[in-house]
């Protein structure tokens, strides 16, 4: 009975593992042939706008130079890693950015 249990229960831990990948993948979409976003399209931090920038919740002015400024990231972690945005910040809005292929380098300072 446990052995039945127990492959029963590594069974859904595989399914949801599953989900949550195919959930993911469809996050993540490319840009339309025109260069718009659909709505609740992530946003990308190397080829955004300062105006697509500035509809993120939470997001100050300042802040938004800052954003600017450091490009380009190699993901999105880039943001706390290198003091563009103190942790908090960078929780609420993470969900709804992305980091995708860049054609520059990476700046080393």
């Amino acid at each position: 009975m446990k052995k039945v249990l127990g492959v029963i229960a590594s069974g859904l831990l595989a399914a949801a593992a599953g989900y949550g990948a195919i959930l993911a993948y469809r996050r993540v979409r490319p840009e339309r042939r025109d260069g718009k976003r659909e709505q609740g399209e992530l946003l990308d931090l190397n080829t955004c706008s300062r105006e697509e920038l500035a509809k993120l919740p939470g997001i100050r002015p300042d802040v938004l130079d800052r954003v600017i400024e450091n490009r380009p990231y190699r993901n999105k972690l880039d943001l706390v890693s290198r003091l563009v945005l103190p942790q908090f910040e960078y929780e609420q809005m993470s969900h709804l950015v992305v980091v995708r292929d860049r054609e520059e380098p990476v700046k080393v300072a």
